[in-house]
């Protein structure tokens, strides 16, 4: 079964104006989607996975913030699942150019997810959720109905169909899941999650030298299992990495550091950030480095290679 990767929002680097892997679909005279938390607009919250999150506003002029990214391959008609989390800020006070004043963005929202072959459209509606009213983080799960084959794919926050003309509202996503075919009357998962890589008997390092030597010549060659936690969130993430990120999570006292050639692009980078979490190594129990790790104490010959601090 194919499933397909949304780059999603928690890695994307503070101070960036777009998340990585996405597109701006809103209205030129407004601003951009915010990444967060950042100590703006007085929204503070701490991402729900992840070390960022995603802010998006509805305006007075009916203006909303969207984004949109081309997919590696072309969804096709069927049914498929979308899970995210999402929360309203307990705060989100900016600056309105409708209005011309500083306004509280406090109203609920929808997440609205469109598909179309043409940059920004929505002519075909795919999905579309509840009203996010909680400013707790909740998991939502989101079942999208494609009748043709889209190539690109927007998501955008939306007002209620009840809103009066002044609609000042928000939304915070974070953990944007991968798309996965689904069954369309029982909503069971087509694609079944992998159990994942699981690291060598002896797990010593040569085990895990060859592991990264197993790494493919093109990093964009990386392949990936789909992997289900505990509670449900659904994750796509590439097997080395993964078992490697394993191993890592066993030396509790040691520091991970990986070396990425400098070459590689920013996919390898989110590549073992999502690997790290599904093993759940801690954000300081490793770190990445531009620089193509010569010397004794490196493991590995690909455009990968590690070493135990």
């Amino acid at each position: 079964m194919v499933f397909f990767q949304n780059p999603s929002f928690e890695d994307t680097p503070r101070r960036s104006k777009t998340p990585y892997g996405w597109y701006l679909c809103g209205a030129n005279h407004h601003s951009p989607p915010d990444i967060h938390p950042e100590n703006i607009f007085k929204v503070t919250k701490s991402p729900a996975d992840g070390i960022t999150y995603l802010g998006m506003v509805s305006r007075a002029d009916g203006s909303v913030e969207s984004i949109e990214q081309v997919l590696s391959e072309p969804l096709q008609p069927g049914t498929y699942r979308m899970d995210f989390f999402a929360a309203r800020s307990d705060e989100y006070y900016s600056y309105s150019v409708p209005v011309d004043q500083w306004v509280h963005f406090d109203h609920p929202l929808h997440l609205a997810v469109y598909g179309s072959d043409v940059p920004c459209s929505t002519a075909r509606l795919l999905g579309r959720s509840q009203l996010v009213k909680d400013t707790a983080w909740q998991y939502y799960t989101l079942t999208l109905k494609v009748s043709a084959p889209v190539g690109r794919l927007q998501i955008r926050v939306e007002p209620p169909g009840t809103a009066d003309s002044i609609w000042h509202g928000s939304m915070l996503i974070d953990g944007l899941s991968p798309i996965v075919p689904v069954d369309s009357q029982s909503g069971t998962l087509l694609a079944v999650p992998d159990s994942g890589a699981t690291l060598p008997a002896k797990g010593d390092v040569a085990e895990i030298k060859a592991l990264l030597n197993s790494l493919p010549g093109d990093e964009r060659a990386l392949n990936t299992v789909l992997l289900q936690h505990p509670g449900g969130q659904l994750m796509q993430v590439n097997g080395v990495l993964l078992a490697v990120a394993r191993w890592a999570a066993r030396r509790e006292s040691q520091r991970l550091v990986l070396a990425l050639h400098p070459r590689v692009s920013d996919r390898l980078v989110f590549a073992i950030h999502r690997a790290m979490r599904a093993a759940e190594v801690p954000e300081g129990g490793y770190r990445l480095k531009r620089k193509r790790g010569r010397g004794k104490h490196w493991i590995g010959e690909s455009f990968l290679k590690i070493k135990l601090k």
